[in-house]
């Protein structure tokens, strides 16, 4: 699901982006196998470019309902994701499951 801050580090006491916090949901629903979903037609301004890392998650939590970014055209790429928003994309994550 992660791979560390680098690879010889963890960063334990880090703190994790709201990119980082969806792409390890959509790698642990990866674990059996790509999760299938229909993509939705997304407008986050901020998240455009396919070859990121976090392209692909983002478009997959989005189109399951499990975010919503924080406005209709801005997901928040680069900011920290707080606890409370946390708990938010665990809950909506759960449900889809």
């Amino acid at each position: 699901v992660t791979t560390g801050t680098s690879s010889t580090t963890f960063s334990p006491n880090g703190t994790c982006t709201r990119e980082q916090i969806v792409t390890f949901l959509y790698r642990a629903a990866s674990l059996n196998g790509t999760p299938s979903y229909t993509p939705k037609e997304m407008n986050f301004s901020d998240v455009q470019d396919p070859s990121k890392y976090y392209y692909e998650p983002i478009l997959w939590a989005y189109s399951q309902d499990i975010t919503t970014g924080i406005s209709k055209t801005e997901f928040d790429v680069g900011n920290t994701c707080i606890r409370a928003m946390i708990v938010t994309l665990l809950k909506r994550y759960d449900e889809m499951r």
